[in-house]
Formats: structure tokens, sequence, C-alpha cells
């Protein structure tokens, strides 16, 4: 294989769609992070007792996810299901197992969910339950503050990456992340 020398101006254009490659990169990354970061802060304001006027019931609304999912796990009762949960995983999630559910009158026969205490560790077991980060954010107004933690936090990770970039550098990657490299 023979390479082909750039001419001038292609050495540019390759300047250009390497910047524009970390600039993609970069985003991705950033966005990744911005998101966990807002998702994490997000879970951490909304389980702490007793739920604050600004939040508004949130609360209430992590309590009914956490239990639709505690729900959710319960009525899997094959292994052969890729989101099985045994009883004792249930149980290590602050989850009812399959027979206290039963007993409770909340079981796979009922169509109601258990009225399980939130656990001292909801904010991980969220976090953890990409299912229960859905269920919050499906109230438009947790999304929009959400997302608002978002934004904050996007630009602050785009600069954490860029720290030690030459600013004329810099500058020209910035101005090419766009939102489908998040």
């Amino acid at each position: 294989m023979f390479v082909t020398p750039a001419l001038a101006n292609e050495q540019d254009d390759i300047a250009v769609a390497e910047r524009l490659l970390m600039a993609t990169e970069l985003g991705t990354e950033s966005g990744n992070a911005a998101l966990e970061r807002a998702n994490a802060a997000f879970v951490a304001v909304i389980s702490k007792e007793p739920d604050s006027d600004v939040m508004r019931g949130f609360r209430y609304t992590l309590e009914r996810c956490f239990r639709e999912k505690c729900k959710d796990y319960r009525f899997l009762d094959n292994p052969e299901y890729s989101t099985f949960k045994t009883d004792e995983q249930l149980e290590s999630q602050g989850c009812y197992t399959r027979p206290k559910a039963n007993m409770e009158g909340c079981g796979k026969r009922s169509f109601k969910a258990c009225e399980e205490p939130l656990p001292e560790n909801v904010s991980q077991v969220a976090l953890d339950n990409y299912g229960i980060l859905i269920c919050l954010t499906d109230n438009p107004r947790a999304k929009s503050i959400r997302d608002s933690l978002y934004d904050l936090f996007f630009d602050e990770e785009v600069e954490k990456r860029l720290q030690g970039v030459a600013p004329t550098e810099r500058e020209a990657i910035k101005s090419q992340i766009g939102s489908s490299d998040i």
C-alpha cells in the first residue's frame, strides 16, 4: 500500500476532520458524564425527607416509581427472563420478596403495588435502575428540572475535558460540538 502525500490544503482539511472527530468524542463523553451527574443530583434532592416545597410531591413519585419497579421484578418469576430477580435480590433492593408480597395482598395476583417503605439507599437504587429514572422523568416538570441540570453540567464537563488545550483550538472544538454528539 502506498501513502499518498497530502497537498497543502488537504492538511487543513485533515486538521478540520480531526477536530470534528475530537468534538464528537468529547461531546459524547461530556454528555454521558453530565447525564450521570444530573440524574444523581435530581434523585438526591427528591429522595430527601421531608419533601421540599420546590419539589412539590416528587417524593411521592419516587415512591410510586420504586414500588412499581419492585412489582415488575416480582412479576417476572421465571429465571429465564433477563431482568429476573431472586427473592434475595429483591430484598437487597428494598423490595418485598414474592412470599411477603403475597402475604400483604399485593403479590402476582394483585393489580396494586405493595407499600414498601423507601430503603435508606433509595438514591443508589434509583440510579442503578434505569427503569426508575425513566418513570421519574415521565413527569414533565421532573424531566424539565433534570434536563436543566444536564445543561448546566454539560458545559462544565466540556470545560473539564478541554483543559490544557490551546485557546484557539479549544474554541474551534467547542464550536463543533452539536446536539448530535450527545
